[in-house]
């Protein structure tokens, strides 16, 4: 697994073959045919490892008593450091099309979930529609894992990124709210009274 992780972050998900991968970690292909019949069940395995990674270390806390800043702040400074330690395997598996099917069905729902419950705490919290609030979601996500390698190779400490970004964040619904939100609107419509 180690072995395929390497193979994908320094050549690509395409270039990653089992035989790639077994002459990579040192073993014959008649082993690694032992453990996985194709390509696609690695690739499979990988993910599944790396989410179980991800819920080790508490990823998706979705406690509906905490506030939006408390739950960004604590969700960022497990994902930079996730990305930190772990490098941008996941972002590299995902750019290659199709390889997101390869997730369980369990874990696209969890991803799908708490998409769904950050982008309700933002509505809840910023008074913007959903659609903006998962837009900005999906967005906010996704961006750390795109900056993980250009941040580290910078010298940028994981506590160091994920205070900045919950920031920038922070004042971004701050913005979006009073300019796309319910007070927004109120806000917009008593000038044009005016």
């Amino acid at each position: 697994m180690d072995a395929a992780t390497a193979v994908i972050l320094d050549q690509g998900v395409t270039q990653c073959s089992l035989e790639a991968v077994a002459g990579r970690a040192g073993i014959s292909k008649a082993l690694i045919y032992k453990h996985f019949t194709n390509r696609e069940d690695l690739l499979a395995a990988i993910l599944a490892r790396e989410y179980e990674i991800l819920r080790g270390r508490g990823m998706s806390p979705r406690s509906p008593d905490l506030s939006f800043e408390t739950l960004l702040a604590a969700g960022n400074q497990r994902a930079f450091q996730y990305l930190h330690d772990r490098g941008p395997i996941l972002r590299t598996l995902f750019s290659e099309r199709g390889v997101a099917q390869l997730l369980s069905k369990a874990d696209r729902q969890e991803r799908s979930e708490l998409t769904r419950f950050y982008a309700e705490k933002i509505v809840e919290t910023y008074a913007v529609s959903r659609d903006l609030a998962y837009m900005g979601t999906l967005l906010t996500i996704n961006a750390p894992a795109a900056a993980t390698r250009a941040l580290k190779s910078y010298g940028v400490e994981p506590q160091e990124a994920a205070e900045f970004w919950t920031t920038f964040i922070l004042g971004g619904w701050a913005s979006a709210s009073a300019r796309y939100g319910a007070r927004g609107a109120a806000q917009r419509t008593r000038k044009q009274v005016r």
